[in-house]
């Protein structure tokens, strides 16, 4: 019986022995874990600070095409670059181009051309998730210009009064106009080096290069001409991320 209750007593030392080594290599493998990710989150910090570039986007506008099923026979393309400075800052361009073509009974308006925007935008979120992702929440601000061309034909004139219609129209011409707009956007990851994006602008300080006594009705990149002194515009984009550096994870 003494012999029994003496290979118990050591028995049941042994395994007491065994589970405080078995907590303690436990305790050393989670303070290894957690030092691990704080040397991770340090790296991710000094990284995003050392670095001045973060990445570079291209950007494709696929609200204007799906809107021109509505237009009336106006269809307009646009693409857009950015770069990402300390995931900050990101200074950007775009470009696009516009072709219309609306007849009814009364008239027939022709018109095409080209426009770019150059500004920057900021990003307000910066911390350790969104920086992972490379997610952004930015405002930004664009100086716009467009060249464009139109001409209005077929236009019906009638006189009441004789009971007659006359046709008549107008030479093609040439026009220059600017524009300053201030916008919100957002862009999140879907997958790997692809993002969605959604932009909100507000255009205004509209102005011609050249004064005239007509216009035209319609202005690419910016939008109707005449109805207001501020014109609203949506983007919403695809998004690819050209690859820069692999980023340390947790």
């Amino acid at each position: 019986m003494t012999s029994i209750l003496k290979y118990f007593f050591s028995f049941s030392l042994l395994l007491w022995a065994t589970s405080i080594y078995a907590q303690s290599s436990q305790t050393t493998v989670n303070d290894s874990a957690a030092q691990r990710r704080v040397q991770l989150d340090v790296m991710n910090k000094v990284n995003k600070n050392k670095y001045i570039y973060q990445g570079a986007y291209l950007n494709l506008d696929i609200y204007d095409p799906i809107a021109t099923l509505f237009n009336g026979g106006r269809f307009q393309f646009e693409v857009s670059a950015d770069v990402s400075l300390w995931q900050r800052l990101f200074p950007a361009i775009d470009f696009g181009m516009m072709f219309m073509d609306q007849k009814n009974t009364d008239y027939r308006y022709e018109s095409n051309g080209f426009f770019f925007r150059v500004g920057a935008n900021y990003n307000f979120i910066n911390f350790k998730d969104t920086r992972r992702y490379d997610h952004i929440l930015a405002v930004g601000v664009r100086y716009g210009y467009a060249h464009l061309g139109y001409k209005l034909s077929d236009a019906v004139c009638t006189n009441t009064y004789w009971n007659e219609s006359t046709s008549a129209e107008t030479e093609w011409k040439p026009v220059d106009t600017g524009w300053v707009e201030f916008l919100a956007t957002v862009r999140a990851q879907i997958y790997k080096s692809f993002f969605m994006g959604l932009t909100i602008r507000v255009q205004t300080f509209q102005h011609f290069y050249q004064a005239s006594t007509d216009y035209p009705s319609y202005i690419p990149g910016y939008g109707v001409y005449g109805s207001s002194s501020t014109n609203w515009g949506v983007d919403f984009t695809l998004c690819y991320q050209f690859p820069y550096k692999k980023k340390p994870t947790l």
